[in-house]
């Protein structure tokens, strides 16, 4: 009954709103968007139960909707191609804009034939504004003049106390005008408008001149501006960097007189004081000194530990030999302790400086306290398993201990160990294989780089 319920909403919903989607399906013909009965024997291929009319008609109102929005999209797009079509007629004339005014760009394709030749080629053409009239270039000249001093003032209040740099403009955006502009003093105010307050000094004039031109029309003006004295927020480091570069310059292009002194004053009183450049490498090996203090000391036992690494590396590498050596003279008759006691003095008898081996040389040590203190095989080789932290040579203590009285069942157990530690340095061997070649492979791309460099350098040098 809920379920019957629901079904009668949604359908009274569905009626009462306009179904786009179900529209477009109905106009559809069935092949276009699937029939019903090959929905349902594809759906039977995967299950036996289930809704499948539902299942198909969503599927099918799914692919109506993509059926609507490609033929909105076929619309949109006509439309625009048409639109375009239509408006390749004849460009209307362009008119020019006025004075001051910005050029006007023209989009078009031009066709161009000749003597049966015909070229066709997109083009943008630029309309720029309309040459002025005489009178119109003397009325926006005039209007130049009595607005450019109040233009460059920038920063400053006024032309009677130039502190900031001015902004000596090389346009004007209203008329269009073109403006130049030079200075009879640049070492106070240069003909960008830079400011130097300590070689112009307060009260300095300074006569900056600009030619205005607009179309052909072309006049002066003079604007007289005075220099200030410094403030707070203006100082004087960007002047003292000009007239220190100045000198420099100065002194670096005369070669008069037979020895050159270093002033102890520029021409505009700014005063000098010359050094030999200080040498920092011992200040800074003495600021380094503390650090590498503090590195030795906490690296002081690296050393230590890296030996100790290297004697359980050298262990655990041996291990596996001495075990299989002990179990040929097991097989052969020996008991354990005699066996042990063979294989140390063999290894005695055929050492040699240089080539000593950890792991026998702690069983030297073994039987020289087993001999002397009395002390046990099986406590020795715990102990060894306890300083070493090796696994191995620890089950190795607790296989002894077990199976010492047990001839057979203790070779037996030697022998799967000796296997899986075999297997297991042969893991090791392979993983430091793979290891070496991750660490070979950043010299081989600088190895790499260097080739490619000294292949297409020669080519770079031609090509320059």
């Amino acid at each position: 009954m809920k379920g019957d319920k629901v079904k009668k909403t949604a359908d009274a919903r569905r009626k009462s709103s306009f179904d786009f989607v179900g529209v477009i399906l109905r106009l559809l013909p069935e092949r276009l968007t699937g029939t019903p009965a090959e929905f349902a024997r594809r759906y039977s291929g995967a299950r036996a139960c289930g809704d499948a009319i539902s299942l198909a008609e969503a599927m099918r109102r799914k692919t109506a909707t993509y059926y609507a929005l490609l033929a909105i999209a076929a619309v949109v797009a006509g439309s625009a191609a048409v639109q375009q079509l239509s408006s390749g007629g004849d460009i209307e004339p362009v008119e020019r804009e006025g004075l001051g005014g910005t050029p006007k760009y023209i989009e078009a394709e031009v066709n161009a034939e000749y003597d049966g030749e015909n070229l066709r080629k997109q083009v943008s053409v630029t309309v720029l504004p309309k040459e002025p009239s005489a009178s119109d270039a003397a009325a926006a000249l005039e209007d130049v003049k009595s607005r450019l001093p109040d233009a460059i003032l920038g920063q400053n209040e006024s032309l009677e106390s130039v502190v900031y740099d001015l902004e000596l403009v090389t346009a004007d955006e209203e008329t269009g005008a073109l403006i130049s502009w030079s200075s009879d003093r640049p070492d106070a105010i240069d003909e960008e408008g830079r400011v130097n307050l300590i070689d112009g000094k307060p009260g300095d004039e300074v006569v900056l001149s600009a030619e205005i031109v607009v179309g052909e029309a072309m006049s002066d003006l003079d604007i007289v501006a005075v220099t200030g004295a410094s403030e707070t927020g203006r100082g004087y480091v960007r002047d003292l960097e000009d007239s220190v570069d100045r000198l420099v310059a100065a002194l670096s292009g005369s070669a008069d007189g037979a020895t050159v002194a270093l002033p102890e004053s520029t021409e505009s009183g700014v005063r000098t004081d010359w050094r030999t450049p200080r040498e920092t490498g011992a200040l800074a090996a003495l600021f380094l000194l503390p650090p590498i203090a503090f590195f030795v000391y906490r690296n002081r036992y690296r050393t230590m530990d890296k030996a100790v690494a290297e004697m359980r590396s050298s262990i655990k590498r041996d291990f596996p030999d001495f075990l299989s050596k002990l179990l040929l003279l097991l097989n052969a008759g020996l008991v354990v302790t005699a066996a042990v006691e063979k294989i140390a003095e063999d290894y005695r008898e055929r050492r040699r400086p240089g080539e000593e081996k950890v792991f026998f040389e702690e069983l030297l040590g073994m039987e020289d306290r087993i001999r002397g203190a009395n002390t046990s095989l099986i406590s020795e080789f715990s102990g060894l398993a306890a300083r070493s932290g090796q696994r191995e040579v620890l089950r190795f203590s607790a296989i002894l201990a077990d199976n010492i009285d047990k001839g057979s069942a203790l070779a037996d157990k030697l022998m799967q160990e000796e296997g899986m530690l075999r297997v297991m340095r042969k893991k090791r061997a392979e993983e430091k294989g793979r290891l070496a070649e991750t660490k070979l492979t950043f010299p081989m791309a600088l190895q790499l780089g260097a080739i490619i460099i000294i292949t297409v350098a020669p080519a770079m040098f031609d090509m320059g």
